[in-house]
């Protein structure tokens, strides 16, 4: 109850009565900030002033465990933020260190100029260079040499997880050492047809409804291949084995090979994923 919070910009909803009561409670204890040792004294947490996104902070560890509740717990003698005691013996983590680095820029520039008539001293990466270094493709890089967007690429990568498709192929074709991203990219590279990149992409994440597929959904008769009515109609079978398909490549070899003067050969998986050893 000693924040100095503003019902409107707490992260939280609550009834109209509570919210009312509060109100009130808030105009008979405001107390308005005039001088550095106001300052000092403010809370951090759920005040009016204090706002991220337009709403004020609370971090129950930062609280609780830490110890941290006024912006003089965030303040060193030497009046550099983020130096003080509580922070320095805190030993956070990543991830709660830079939430504190939030609280501090939420705090009124006002508020961090003033200091018995003094500049407080912002450093934006205090004590870092030795204490924080963080793992970048494989390498440690100490963080204040870090930038944001490489930094939130680094995050965004390792909560990335490639598509289950990408297994399943990997164990019907052990052999497989194309790299994913560019499989993925060769049909933007090769043509501009939209129907034709959409065929590959529902190929490579095996969302084409062959036969096979169909009948057991029970929305055709028979699993057999359309074409050449013999053998059940698979995603390898339609674009390889099929003797329909089967001539469509030898033909297509053919012209291949007069066009460069050269024999060129396609397997299942040049068909299936691209062939790249080709000019």
């Amino acid at each position: 109850m000693q924040c100095h919070f503003d019902c409107r910009n707490l992260p939280i909803f609550m009834p109209g009565f509570y919210k009312d009561c509060l109100d009130a409670w808030s105009s008979l204890t405001r107390k308005e900030v005039f001088s550095y040792e106001d300052i000092m004294n403010q809370f951090v947490w759920n005040n009016k002033y204090i706002l991220s996104r337009g709403k004020s902070l609370y971090h129950a560890f930062l609280h609780n465990t830490c110890g941290i509740s006024k912006v003089g717990d965030l303040v060193s003698k030497d009046n550099i933020f983020l130096g003080s005691e509580k922070v320095l013996n805190a030993k956070l983590t990543l991830s709660q260190y830079f939430h504190l680095m939030g609280v501090v820029s939420a705090i009124p520039i006002e508020w961090r100029s003033t200091n018995k008539g003094k500049s407080v001293h912002v450093d934006p990466h205090p004590f870092i260079e030795n204490s924080f270094r963080v793992p970048i493709r494989g390498e440690m890089f100490a963080l204040s040499r870090v930038s944001s967007r490489i930094l939130y690429g680094e995050f965004r990568s390792r909560k990335e997880m490639p598509p289950a498709v990408q297994a399943k192929f990997k164990e019907e074709y052990p052999s497989l050492s194309i790299d994913w991203k560019e499989i993925y990219s060769l049909a933007f590279n090769v043509t501009l047809d939209t129907t034709l990149r959409v065929f590959q992409y529902k190929l490579l994440n095996r969302i084409i409804f062959t036969n096979d597929k169909l009948f057991k959904f029970k929305l055709v008769d028979s699993p057999s291949c359309t074409f050449c009515k013999t053998n059940e109609e698979s995603l390898e079978h339609l674009l390889f084995f099929c003797k329909i398909t089967e001539f469509f490549w030898k033909e297509m070899l053919s012209w291949l090979a007069i066009l460069k003067n050269e024999r060129v050969d396609f397997s299942l998986v040049d068909v299936l994923f691209g062939k790249f050893d080709i000019d």
